[in-house]
Formats: structure tokens, C-alpha cells, sequence
């Protein structure tokens, strides 16, 4: 065989050898790009599930696609399915060895792969992931921004970074002028805030933006007015709710009740709550303005017991503490008069301590300490839910 022939067959088997691995490396690829959009159809599925039995399940479909991948150790579609897999790892009934890709990584994984896993992270209450990719996306600039400001709007609620939360709605407000969402949303944080000029300004606009009347809207509009001591426009808009909603104005007693009591319609109100108090004998807001009719009546024994009842609903009723602290004075228990005004001076004094480390933390949205003394504080008067709330916060932004 000459040396020609000879090197003409290497080369042939060369550029065999060369076209199988490419066509294979191909294969692989499309192989691995399969099981990524199965995975990613798996973890759409876990948002959409509307049962428990189906959320599991996707998840751990999820999972066991996701672990495929991530064994192969391939690069961007595996650093993609850890991050899949350990979103939906509280749902599913299964371990992952997955772990948290490195930052570098992460920050070359598309927008749209990201803005699922946050959704998925912030779903399963690992709100301090979410907030970690969130803070990845809004440094981007891309077609999906409004996506990203309305899922960092939701997560940030959560752990009280209002001040950043009422910038997202207002460059949202500015992507879409006609949504009334943004303007939902900085009704919800000024309401925490106590801020009720804002809030009802807030409430009025996402109402003059929507095609259709909104029953939760006008609640909080009329709430507004009422803690704002505009009476005259509550009942106009109460009146206005009523004509729309009929069928709704019996769950609202405690709004009409105190409308009617602004109007002088003593007897009006204390008939609704009366009424109510028979299919829902717990609520804590309606036994107080019971309670205080009673007082107002000098029916000092029978204001007694509703207001104790309110104050066993809830710990933390500055108003129930008073109207308790009048009744025993009226009937000559010092002592107890002097218990429960000492404990309503104490609630009002943490409320007002409260407000302005809220307002603190608002500003200061990675102040760990801040964050700490509120939850202390919620704890100590048995606001229990917000002192995990603001826990979750700090712990949050300890982490980062």
C-alpha cells in the first residue's frame, strides 16, 4: 500500500472520528435541552397545581428530572436544574443533592429561567432565595422588567422593605399607567404605615383605573375615610358599596356599625352588632365597639364581659384595655381600672414605638438589629404573627 493510500484512509477515519463526536455532542446537547424543558414544564406545572396532591406531585417530577441533569454536571442547564430542584424540594416528597450554583454561574442563567425559580422560591416561603435572584434580575434591563417589579413587589412586602416596594409600583405605574395594581400595592404599604391620606389617594387611583367596581377597593376606601375622621364621604361611599354589593353589606358590621354610631344611630348599630355577634360571637373589633356602646349605656357589668372577650380574641386591643379600665372605674375597682389603664398605656406606648421602627426599617431595608427589636417587640404584646413576620425579615437580611 503506498504512503498516500495510507494517509488518505487516516484521514478519512479522522474526519470520521470528528463528524461521530460532533454529531454525538449534538445529540447530547439536544438530549439535555429535552430534559431541561421537561423539568421547566414540570416546575411551571407546581404554580399552576391547584390541589395539594398535584402540587406534589409536579414536584417531584420536577426533582427527579432536575437530578438527571444535575449528575451529568453540564454546565448552564445543570446549574439551572439545581436551582429548579431546590425551589420545589419543600413540596416534594423526595432528597436532592443539589446545591447552590456559584453566583458566576447564576448571573449567565436567562431572565426567563430565573423569574420561574424566584416565583417557585418565593411559593414555598424561601423568601430569602427569591430575594437573592430578584436582586440579580432588577440589575438587568430587558423585555421582562414589568414581570420582575411586580414579583419584587410581592417578595419585598414580605419582608418589609416598603420604601423599595413604593419605587417598583411607581416605575411600574410609569411602564402602564392604566394598571391599577401598582397603586393597590402602595395602598397595602401605606396602610401598614398608617399613612391613611396616602392610602386612600392610593385606593381612589387603582379605582379609577379599573373597568369594573372593586367590593375589596371600596372597603378599604371607606375604612380610610372612616380613620381619617372623614365621616360625611364614608357614608357616601358606603352608600355607593351598598348599591353595588347588596348581598355584602352584612359582612362588613363593623364598618356600618361604626358609621351609624358617627351618625348618632346608637341603637341602629348596636342592633348589626348584636346580630352579628350571634353567627360570629370571636370577632375581637366588633366586641370592643360593643363593648364601648355598653359603657356609653352604663351597663358596666355587661360591657365588662364583652370586653373581656375581646381582649381574650386579642391580647394586644389598646381600645379594649381602656374601655375596661373606665367600666371598673364607674363601678369602683380601683385597682383593676388602674390594671387595665396601665396595660392600655403600655400597648399604646409599644404601637407607638413600633411605628417608628417601622419606619426606620422601611428605610433601612438590611438593618438586621431594627428588624430584631420589632419582632421582640410585637412578641411582647402577643402580635404574634408579625413578630414572625419580622423575624423572617431579619433572618433574611442577615443572610444577605
Amino acid at each position: 500500500m503506498t504512503r498516500l493510500r495510507v494517509f488518505l484512509l487516516l484521514f478519512v477515519a479522522a474526519i470520521g472520528l470528528t463528524s461521530t463526536s460532533y454529531i454525538t455532542g449534538l445529540y447530547l446537547q439536544s438530549l439535555e435541552a429535552r430534559q431541561l424543558s421537561e423539568a421547566r414544564k414540570s416546575l411551571q406545572a407546581v404554580l399552576k397545581s391547584e390541589t395539594v396532591e398535584d402540587r406534589t406531585r409536579n414536584a417531584t417530577v420536577c426533582v427527579r428530572l432536575s437530578q438527571s441533569l444535575i449528575q451529568k454536571r453540564s454546565g448552564l442547564p445543570s446549574a439551572t436544574a439545581s436551582l429548579y430542584a431546590l425551589s420545589v424540594v419543600p413540596l416534594a416528597h423526595v432528597t436532592t443533592n443539589a446545591l447552590a450554583p456559584p453566583v458566576e454561574v447564576i448571573e449567565k442563567l436567562s431572565t426567563v429561567d430565573l423569574l420561574l425559580i424566584s416565583e417557585v422560591f418565593f411559593k414555598t416561603r424561601q423568601f430569602a432565595s427569591a430575594d437573592q435572584l430578584l436582586a440579580l434580575l432588577l440589575s438587568r434591563s430587558d423585555d421582562r422588567r414589568e414581570e420582575i417589579l411586580r414579583l419584587a413587589c410581592r417578595v419585598r412586602l414580605e419582608l418589609g422593605r416598603d420604601e423599595e416596594v413604593l419605587r417598583y409600583c411607581d416605575e411600574l405605574a410609569a411602564l402602564d399607567p392604566t394598571s391599577p395594581e401598582p397603586y393597590r400595592t402602595k395602598a397595602t404599604v401605606h396602610r401598614r404605615h398608617g399613612r391613611w391620606e396616602l392610602h386612600v389617594e392610593s385606593v381612589k387611583r387603582a379605582l379609577a383605573n379599573l373597568e369594573q367596581s372593586d367590593a375589596v377597593l371600596q372597603i378599604e376606601l371607606i375604612d380610610g375615610y372612616v380613620r381619617l375622621g372623614r365621616f360625611g364621604e364614608a357614608r357616601t361611599e358606603f352608600d355607593r358599596f351598598a348599591a353595588s354589593n347588596p348581598e355584602l353589606v352584612e359582612h362588613v358590621p363593623t364598618m356600618h356599625a361604626s358609621l351609624l354610631i358617627q351618625e348618632g344611630k346608637r341603637e341602629d348599630a348596636d342592633k348589626i352588632l348584636t346580630e352579628y355577634l350571634k353567627i360570629d360571637p370571636k370577632d375581637s373589633e366588633a366586641l370592643v365597639i360593643k363593648g364601648k356602646l355598653l359603657v356609653g349605656e352604663q351597663k358596666f357589668d355587661d360591657a365588662i364581659k364583652v370586653l373581656q372577650d375581646a381582649l381574650e380574641q386579642e391580647p394586644s386591643s389598646e381600645d379594649a384595655c381602656f374601655q375596661l379600665g373606665q367600666a371598673y372605674a364607674r363601678i369602683g375597682q380601683e385597682s383593676l381600672a388602674d390594671e387595665y389603664l396601665g396595660r392600655h398605656q403600655k400597648l399604646l406606648d409599644s404601637k407607638v414605638r413600633l411605628y417608628g421602627l417601622e419606619q426606620q426599617a422601611a428605610r433601612n431595608p438590611n438593618d438586621v438589629a431594627i428588624r430584631r427589636e420589632i419582632a421582640q417587640l410585637y412578641a411582647s404584646i402577643e402580635l404574634h404573627e408579625l413578630a414572625a413576620f419580622w423575624t423572617r425579615a431579619a433572618n433574611t437580611a442577615e443572610g444577605e
